[in-house]
């Protein structure tokens, strides 16, 4: 593992010093190793939402029913939150 020094203005330092002592985590690290982890989540998210975008655009034209183009987006959604 290897160390990183960052800067923080106070009010974020107050705010990772807080999070320590109510418990949620036990150190600043933890908080900031789960921040990152969260990020990397969420970035796939986006990842996998712009996937379908790009699946949607690259079809062009569809005669399909919008309820039927949904149904199928909410179906690849949660297949790929799996």
């Amino acid at each position: 593992m290897f160390d990183l020094k960052i800067a923080l203005p106070t009010e974020m330092v107050d705010w990772v010093h807080g999070q320590v002592k109510s418990g949620r985590c036990s150190s600043a690290s933890e908080y900031v190793r789960k921040l990152i982890a969260w990020d990397q989540e969420n970035e796939a998210k986006i990842s996998s939402m712009q996937a379908l975008i790009d699946e949607a655009r690259a079809g062009g034209l569809s005669d399909r029913s919008i309820e039927d183009v949904i149904a199928t987006a909410r179906a690849k959604a949660r297949a790929n939150a799996a």
